[in-house]
């Protein structure tokens, strides 16, 4: 994996101008700056293929462990806590990182990551299936720093969620074209996966690849890197003297919690009570959601670069609040559309939401370096990531999915309150205060997680 060079980059400028974003008609490919002009023509393709690999992949796992080993609930549930268990080290991979070149660490996040997906042809039980599934999630977190710090470095604060939001709508799209694709192929094929995922590998290797040809403007001087001893301090430092953003993680923490009771029953809504196929389970769980997501995230980036993070974060967990229900509706009913109708919901919310949760940090961090707010904003992710799956399942067994939702509800719900709490509080404040020089470095700062 190449190393990745501090030096601006001075693309040649392109002769058409191309409308970037609505309701603003005014703002054109054209009219980007130079540098995210170039980054955006590079970025687009990167995200395109892991978004594909993504598609592939991690929005199978759990339904493939469900229909071809008809794994357990405990395994499922494993494979909800894999992709989250490893962001509990995201704030030491920040310190780690900074002032470092990032080719090795991109190149590990291959290895522990689509290279791994390589081996699925020889792998026959459910263990072993989840064991690898879980391993190729592990280079997560070392992965996707790289993206939301490019965010930072290359693109304009003031067009950032504007560019965001339509480089994330393209990137659902392939999303989602890659979900009913391999929904289609499973059905007709069973057993495809063994060659299906390594497929997907391939790409999402390539799609690394891409990402380290980026060059990042204001990198740090090798060897101005934070001391490894001392990332807890720095972590600790950012809640006290920031005590906003130690709220705004509050909030999105009883969302977390919420959103993973939900994550291992899923599955069993789709298998096991509405007895959908792969391209149906396919087209409610993925295609549809990621339809409304991609449709909505240009305007959602839009607003958020008018108004606050805080405002996006309250309309999203309000729609996530109204999740459940519809969907416990749907087990009740066993009702496919009023299924499809949470869904729908969900995708509208998680449009709001991915806005917030990608930039929340960065607009807290104001002109200091974005780096240790967002390796504490992921490793709150890696807590709940590694605690909601498995307490939702037992939540399930005690007092059945209907209870379970019942929860998730009323945890939106008051993160919703919350986050709108903040946002009066702070609502004549465009940017909190920061006054540190900014010299980003290459620290944790992270892609969403996957549906998170």
């Amino acid at each position: 994996m190449p190393s990745l060079q501090a030096e601006d980059c001075r693309p040649p400028p392109l002769p058409l101008a191309r409308p970037l974003c609505y309701p603003c008609a005014s703002l054109t490919f054209r009219s980007l700056p130079q540098i995210s002009r170039y980054t955006m023509r590079r970025h687009i393709p990167a995200e395109i293929l892991l978004q594909i690999y993504v598609g592939a992949t991690f929005a199978q796992f759990d339904i493939v462990a469900r229909k071809e080993f008809d794994a357990s609930n405990v395994l499922i549930a494993l494979l909800c806590v894999g992709p989250h268990a490893p962001l509990l080290l995201s704030a030491f991979w920040g310190a780690t990182m900074a002032g470092r070149s990032r080719g090795i660490f991109l190149a590990v996040a291959a290895v522990f990551g689509p290279l791994l997906l390589l081996g699925m042809p020889f792998v026959h039980s459910a263990g072993a299936y989840t064991l690898l599934c879980g391993l190729s999630l592990m280079g997560d977190p070392i992965l996707v720093p790289f993206r939301n710090r490019l965010l930072q470095a290359n693109y304009d604060s003031a067009t950032r969620g504007a560019v965001w939001g339509w480089i994330f709508a393209i990137g659902r799209v392939a999303h989602l074209s890659s979900s009913l694709s391999c929904g289609l192929i499973l059905d007709h094929f069973p057993g495809s996966h063994r060659l299906l995922f390594p497929a997907a590998g391939f790409l999402g290797l390539t799609g690394i690849f891409l990402y380290s040809r980026i060059r990042l403007r204001h990198q740090a001087p090798e060897g101005q890197r934070m001391p490894r001893a001392h990332w807890w301090h720095e972590a600790a430092d950012v809640f006290r003297k920031t005590p906003r953003f130690a709220a705004f993680e509050g909030a999105f923490m009883f969302y977390g919690f919420a959103f993973m009771f939900l994550l291992p029953l899923h599955v069993v809504v789709v298998n096991d009570i509405l007895k959908l196929s792969y391209t149906q389970a396919a087209l409610l769980r993925q295609v549809l959601p990621q339809i409304v997501l991609a449709a909505i995230s240009p305007l959602a980036g839009r607003l958020l670069d008018r108004s606050t993070p805080l405002r996006m974060g309250a309309y999203a967990f309000t729609l996530l609040a109204f999740f459940p229900a519809v969907l416990g509706g749907g087990i009740a009913w066993q009702s496919v559309p009023l299924a499809a109708l949470a869904y729908f919901l969900f995708g509208a919310a998680m449009a709001f939401l991915h806005s917030a949760w990608e930039l929340g940090p960065t607009w807290f961090a104001g002109e200091r370096d974005v780096s240790p707010f967002m390796g504490i904003h992921v490793s709150c992710v890696g807590v709940r990531g590694t605690l909601g799956p498995p307490i939702g399942s037992f939540l399930a067994g005690a007092i059945g999915l209907g209870g379970t939702f019942a929860i998730s509800s009323a945890l939106f719900a008051a993160a919703a309150f919350w986050m709108r709490s903040l946002y009066k509080s702070h609502k004549q404040e465009r940017l909190p205060p920061g006054t540190a020089h900014y010299v980003p470095s290459p620290g944790a700062t992270r892609l969403p997680p996957r549906g998170a």
